[in-house]
Protein backbone atom coordinates (compact mmCIF):
# COMPACT_ATOMS: atom_id res chain seq x y z
CA UNK A 1 0.00 0.00 0.00
CA UNK A 2 1.24 3.43 -0.97
CA UNK A 3 0.07 6.64 0.98
CA UNK A 4 -0.31 9.46 -1.20
CA UNK A 5 -1.15 12.72 0.61
CA UNK A 6 -3.09 15.84 -0.99
CA UNK A 7 -1.72 18.38 -3.12
CA UNK A 8 -1.89 20.89 -0.50
CA UNK A 9 -0.21 18.53 1.99
CA UNK A 10 2.58 18.45 -1.02
CA UNK A 11 2.43 22.07 -1.20
CA UNK A 12 3.11 22.94 2.37
CA UNK A 13 5.74 19.91 2.93
CA UNK A 14 7.79 21.78 0.23
CA UNK A 15 7.48 25.10 1.26
CA UNK A 16 8.65 24.16 4.51
CA UNK A 17 11.80 22.58 3.03
CA UNK A 18 12.65 25.91 0.80
CA UNK A 19 15.27 28.24 2.41
CA UNK A 20 15.59 31.72 1.10
CA UNK A 21 18.83 32.12 -0.44
CA UNK A 22 21.30 34.40 2.22
CA UNK A 23 24.14 36.61 1.27
CA UNK A 24 26.01 35.26 4.39
CA UNK A 25 28.37 38.20 3.81
CA UNK A 26 27.96 40.78 6.95
CA UNK A 27 27.89 44.32 6.38
CA UNK A 28 26.73 44.08 3.08
CA UNK A 29 24.05 46.84 1.71
CA UNK A 30 21.90 45.81 -0.97
CA UNK A 31 18.21 46.90 -2.54
CA UNK A 32 15.75 46.57 -0.32
CA UNK A 33 12.20 44.39 -1.67
CA UNK A 34 9.81 42.47 -1.00
CA UNK A 35 8.45 41.36 -3.63
CA UNK A 36 5.54 41.44 -5.56
CA UNK A 37 1.95 44.03 -5.34
CA UNK A 38 4.37 45.67 -2.13
CA UNK A 39 1.94 48.33 -0.40
CA UNK A 40 4.95 51.03 1.04
CA UNK A 41 3.74 53.46 3.68
CA UNK A 42 6.55 56.14 5.43
CA UNK A 43 5.53 56.02 8.97
CA UNK A 44 7.22 56.39 11.88
CA UNK A 45 6.60 53.62 13.37
CA UNK A 46 8.83 53.34 16.10
CA UNK A 47 8.72 56.73 17.02
CA UNK A 48 11.86 58.08 17.54
CA UNK A 49 11.29 60.85 15.35
CA UNK A 50 11.88 59.60 11.79
CA UNK A 51 10.20 57.91 9.04
CA UNK A 52 10.53 54.30 8.63
CA UNK A 53 9.09 51.95 5.97
CA UNK A 54 6.15 49.59 6.54
CA UNK A 55 5.40 47.66 3.93
CA UNK A 56 2.55 44.86 3.12
CA UNK A 57 3.04 42.26 0.49
CA UNK A 58 0.45 40.00 0.10
CA UNK A 59 2.19 37.49 -2.64
CA UNK A 60 5.60 36.23 -2.24
CA UNK A 61 7.66 35.85 -0.70
CA UNK A 62 6.90 37.98 2.56
CA UNK A 63 3.03 38.08 2.82
CA UNK A 64 2.71 39.71 5.01
CA UNK A 65 3.44 43.54 6.65
CA UNK A 66 6.84 44.08 7.30
CA UNK A 67 8.50 46.89 9.46
CA UNK A 68 12.06 48.22 8.24
CA UNK A 69 13.54 50.35 10.60
CA UNK A 70 15.18 53.41 9.76
CA UNK A 71 18.10 53.57 12.28
CA UNK A 72 18.79 57.29 11.70
CA UNK A 73 22.22 58.44 10.65
CA UNK A 74 25.29 59.97 12.90
CA UNK A 75 25.57 62.72 11.18
CA UNK A 76 22.13 63.83 11.42
CA UNK A 77 21.12 63.71 7.90
CA UNK A 78 17.50 62.38 6.89
CA UNK A 79 18.44 62.16 3.42
CA UNK A 80 18.40 58.32 1.71
CA UNK A 81 18.72 56.16 4.76
CA UNK A 82 19.74 52.64 4.56
CA UNK A 83 17.10 50.56 6.77
CA UNK A 84 17.53 47.82 8.74
CA UNK A 85 16.38 44.03 7.85
CA UNK A 86 12.51 43.74 7.62
CA UNK A 87 11.19 42.30 10.75
CA UNK A 88 7.24 41.30 10.28
CA UNK A 89 4.46 42.71 12.06
CA UNK A 90 0.86 41.99 10.82
CA UNK A 91 -0.41 39.66 8.06
CA UNK A 92 -1.00 41.11 4.52
CA UNK A 93 -3.00 44.12 3.31
CA UNK A 94 -3.99 44.58 0.17
CA UNK A 95 -4.68 47.99 -1.51
CA UNK A 96 -3.45 49.51 2.13
CA UNK A 97 -2.97 53.23 2.07
CA UNK A 98 -1.34 56.00 4.92
CA UNK A 99 -3.48 59.41 5.44
CA UNK A 100 -1.98 61.47 8.21
CA UNK A 101 -3.94 63.54 10.44
CA UNK A 102 -3.08 66.19 12.87
CA UNK A 103 0.32 64.68 11.95
CA UNK A 104 -0.98 61.28 13.09
CA UNK A 105 -1.12 58.14 10.61
CA UNK A 106 -4.51 56.47 9.73
CA UNK A 107 -4.30 53.69 7.96
CA UNK A 108 -6.69 52.78 5.59
CA UNK A 109 -7.81 49.73 3.84
CA UNK A 110 -11.01 49.71 1.55
CA UNK A 111 -13.98 49.80 3.50
CA UNK A 112 -12.36 49.80 6.85
CA UNK A 113 -9.48 51.96 8.83
CA UNK A 114 -6.63 49.86 10.99
CA UNK A 115 -6.84 51.44 14.34
CA UNK A 116 -4.07 51.57 16.51
CA UNK A 117 -1.57 50.73 14.17
CA UNK A 118 1.03 51.84 15.69
CA UNK A 119 0.51 49.24 18.79
CA UNK A 120 -1.62 47.00 17.11
CA UNK A 121 -1.24 46.75 13.57
CA UNK A 122 -3.97 44.62 11.92
CA UNK A 123 -5.77 43.56 15.10
CA UNK A 124 -8.26 45.96 15.23
CA UNK A 125 -10.41 47.23 11.98
CA UNK A 126 -13.32 49.80 12.39
CA UNK A 127 -15.76 50.01 9.37
CA UNK A 128 -16.13 53.19 7.79
CA UNK A 129 -19.85 52.83 6.03
CA UNK A 130 -18.84 52.70 2.92
CA UNK A 131 -19.25 49.90 1.18
CA UNK A 132 -15.42 48.25 -0.42
CA UNK A 133 -17.41 47.29 -3.59
CA UNK A 134 -19.54 50.81 -4.16
CA UNK A 135 -18.22 51.30 -7.55
CA UNK A 136 -18.71 48.74 -10.51
CA UNK A 137 -16.39 47.28 -13.26
CA UNK A 138 -13.90 44.60 -13.06
CA UNK A 139 -11.48 46.76 -10.34
CA UNK A 140 -8.06 46.06 -9.00
CA UNK A 141 -6.44 48.84 -7.60
CA UNK A 142 -8.88 50.13 -4.40
CA UNK A 143 -7.10 52.87 -2.91
CA UNK A 144 -8.56 54.37 0.33
CA UNK A 145 -7.35 57.34 2.21
CA UNK A 146 -8.30 61.16 3.67
CA UNK A 147 -7.87 64.32 2.79
CA UNK A 148 -9.80 67.60 4.06
CA UNK A 149 -11.77 67.00 0.31
CA UNK A 150 -14.55 69.94 1.44
CA UNK A 151 -12.19 72.01 2.51
CA UNK A 152 -14.54 72.55 6.38
CA UNK A 153 -12.11 70.70 8.52
CA UNK A 154 -13.25 67.38 8.88
CA UNK A 155 -11.45 64.90 6.98
CA UNK A 156 -13.28 63.61 4.08
CA UNK A 157 -12.56 59.80 2.10
CA UNK A 158 -10.77 59.32 -1.33
CA UNK A 159 -11.31 56.33 -3.34
CA UNK A 160 -9.07 55.44 -6.26
CA UNK A 161 -9.80 52.97 -8.17
CA UNK A 162 -8.13 51.09 -11.22
CA UNK A 163 -11.08 49.95 -13.75
CA UNK A 164 -9.96 47.00 -15.93
CA UNK A 165 -13.66 46.52 -17.75
CA UNK A 166 -12.65 48.33 -21.65
CA UNK A 167 -9.21 46.27 -21.20
CA UNK A 168 -10.22 42.89 -20.35
CA UNK A 169 -6.25 41.37 -20.32
CA UNK A 170 -3.57 40.99 -22.07
CA UNK A 171 -4.78 38.76 -25.32
CA UNK A 172 -6.30 41.42 -27.23
CA UNK A 173 -3.79 42.08 -30.00
CA UNK A 174 -4.98 41.11 -33.52
CA UNK A 175 -2.21 39.41 -35.76
CA UNK A 176 -1.46 42.74 -37.02
CA UNK A 177 -0.52 43.77 -33.54
CA UNK A 178 -3.41 46.08 -33.15
CA UNK A 179 -5.11 46.74 -29.65
CA UNK A 180 -8.73 45.46 -30.20
CA UNK A 181 -10.02 46.39 -26.83
CA UNK A 182 -10.02 49.83 -24.39
CA UNK A 183 -8.16 51.13 -22.18
CA UNK A 184 -7.34 50.82 -18.19
CA UNK A 185 -9.55 53.72 -16.15
CA UNK A 186 -8.03 55.33 -13.09
CA UNK A 187 -10.96 57.05 -11.30
CA UNK A 188 -11.08 59.25 -8.40
CA UNK A 189 -14.30 58.79 -6.11
CA UNK A 190 -14.82 60.83 -2.46
CA UNK A 191 -17.18 61.00 0.51
CA UNK A 192 -17.91 64.10 2.23
CA UNK A 193 -17.19 63.45 6.46
CA UNK A 194 -20.46 64.90 8.02
CA UNK A 195 -19.15 63.93 11.09
CA UNK A 196 -15.69 64.24 12.77
CA UNK A 197 -12.19 63.12 12.30
CA UNK A 198 -12.35 60.84 15.48
CA UNK A 199 -15.96 60.00 14.61
CA UNK A 200 -16.57 59.84 10.96
CA UNK A 201 -19.97 59.88 9.15
CA UNK A 202 -19.44 59.52 5.32
CA UNK A 203 -21.61 60.82 2.47
CA UNK A 204 -22.53 58.36 -0.37
CA UNK A 205 -19.56 58.67 -3.25
CA UNK A 206 -19.48 60.62 -6.04
CA UNK A 207 -17.05 61.03 -8.95
CA UNK A 208 -14.40 63.91 -8.70
CA UNK A 209 -14.52 65.21 -12.22
CA UNK A 210 -12.09 68.05 -14.23
CA UNK A 211 -13.79 70.89 -16.05
CA UNK A 212 -13.66 68.08 -18.82
CA UNK A 213 -15.16 65.29 -17.15
CA UNK A 214 -14.78 62.70 -14.24
CA UNK A 215 -10.72 62.32 -13.54
CA UNK A 216 -9.63 59.05 -15.47
CA UNK A 217 -6.36 58.34 -15.79
CA UNK A 218 -4.22 55.02 -17.12
CA UNK A 219 -4.63 52.49 -14.36
CA UNK A 220 -3.86 52.77 -10.77
CA UNK A 221 -4.56 56.58 -9.75
CA UNK A 222 -3.14 56.76 -6.95
CA UNK A 223 -4.37 59.79 -5.91
CA UNK A 224 -2.23 62.53 -3.70
CA UNK A 225 -3.63 65.78 -2.56
CA UNK A 226 -0.78 68.77 -1.99
CA UNK A 227 -0.29 72.60 -3.21
CA UNK A 228 1.93 71.74 -5.98
CA UNK A 229 1.92 75.11 -7.65
CA UNK A 230 1.98 76.61 -4.32
CA UNK A 231 -1.04 79.35 -4.77
CA UNK A 232 -2.72 77.91 -1.80
CA UNK A 233 -5.05 75.48 -2.32
CA UNK A 234 -4.97 71.50 -2.82
CA UNK A 235 -3.87 70.30 -5.97
CA UNK A 236 -4.67 67.49 -7.57
CA UNK A 237 -1.38 64.51 -8.13
CA UNK A 238 -1.87 60.85 -10.03
CA UNK A 239 0.31 58.85 -11.12
CA UNK A 240 -0.71 55.74 -13.47
CA UNK A 241 -0.72 52.69 -11.78
CA UNK A 242 2.40 51.99 -9.13
CA UNK A 243 6.04 52.50 -8.23
CA UNK A 244 8.16 49.68 -10.09
CA UNK A 245 11.05 48.79 -12.08
CA UNK A 246 11.90 50.91 -15.09
CA UNK A 247 9.19 50.30 -16.97
CA UNK A 248 6.29 52.71 -18.55
CA UNK A 249 4.03 55.30 -17.34
CA UNK A 250 3.36 59.12 -16.76
CA UNK A 251 2.30 61.71 -13.69
CA UNK A 252 -0.74 63.83 -14.25
CA UNK A 253 -1.30 67.11 -12.34
CA UNK A 254 -4.66 68.18 -12.41
CA UNK A 255 -4.81 72.01 -11.56
CA UNK A 256 -7.37 73.26 -8.64
CA UNK A 257 -9.07 76.41 -9.96
CA UNK A 258 -10.47 78.41 -7.33
CA UNK A 259 -10.11 76.49 -4.13
CA UNK A 260 -13.75 76.46 -3.57
CA UNK A 261 -15.67 73.90 -2.05
CA UNK A 262 -16.01 71.28 -3.57
CA UNK A 263 -13.28 72.92 -6.15
CA UNK A 264 -13.26 72.91 -10.17
CA UNK A 265 -10.14 71.27 -11.59
CA UNK A 266 -8.98 71.51 -14.98
CA UNK A 267 -7.79 68.49 -17.06
CA UNK A 268 -4.83 66.38 -16.68
CA UNK A 269 -1.58 67.50 -17.47
CA UNK A 270 0.85 65.14 -17.86
CA UNK A 271 4.27 66.16 -16.36
CA UNK A 272 7.35 67.16 -18.78
CA UNK A 273 10.74 66.90 -18.75
CA UNK A 274 13.37 68.93 -21.26
CA UNK A 275 10.72 69.35 -23.35
CA UNK A 276 9.38 65.74 -23.96
CA UNK A 277 6.24 64.38 -21.82
CA UNK A 278 8.01 61.88 -18.83
CA UNK A 279 7.32 57.96 -20.13
CA UNK A 280 10.04 55.95 -18.82
CA UNK A 281 9.31 52.49 -20.35
CA UNK A 282 11.03 49.36 -21.81
CA UNK A 283 9.40 48.85 -24.80
CA UNK A 284 8.34 46.43 -27.29
CA UNK A 285 11.50 44.32 -27.45
CA UNK A 286 12.88 44.98 -23.30
CA UNK A 287 10.19 43.47 -21.62
CA UNK A 288 8.90 40.15 -21.53
CA UNK A 289 5.67 41.40 -22.14
CA UNK A 290 6.21 42.33 -25.33
CA UNK A 291 3.77 45.10 -26.70
CA UNK A 292 1.88 45.00 -23.54
CA UNK A 293 3.97 46.40 -21.36
CA UNK A 294 2.39 50.42 -21.84
CA UNK A 295 -0.54 48.84 -20.37
CA UNK A 296 0.99 48.25 -16.70
CA UNK A 297 1.69 52.32 -16.52
CA UNK A 298 4.35 51.39 -14.38
CA UNK A 299 4.90 54.67 -12.91
CA UNK A 300 7.02 56.97 -10.11
CA UNK A 301 3.73 58.86 -7.80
Amino acid sequence: MVAVGSHDDRAASAESRLQPVRYRNPGLTVDLGVGLWAWPMPIDYDRDGDFDLVVSCPDVPYQGTYFFENPGDPSGSSKLPVFKPARKIATAFPNVQVSYVAGEPRVLVPGGELTDFLNRPGVERRPLGVAPDFHTGKIRANQWRLVDFHGDGPHDLIVGVGDWSDYGWDNAFNERGEWTRGPLHGYIDWARNTGTDAEPTFASPARVATSAGAVDVYGMPSPNFADFDADGDLDLICGEDLVCGNTAGHIAWIENLDGRSPPRWVAPRKLEAAGRTIRIQAGPNGSIQGPCEAKWGYTTS
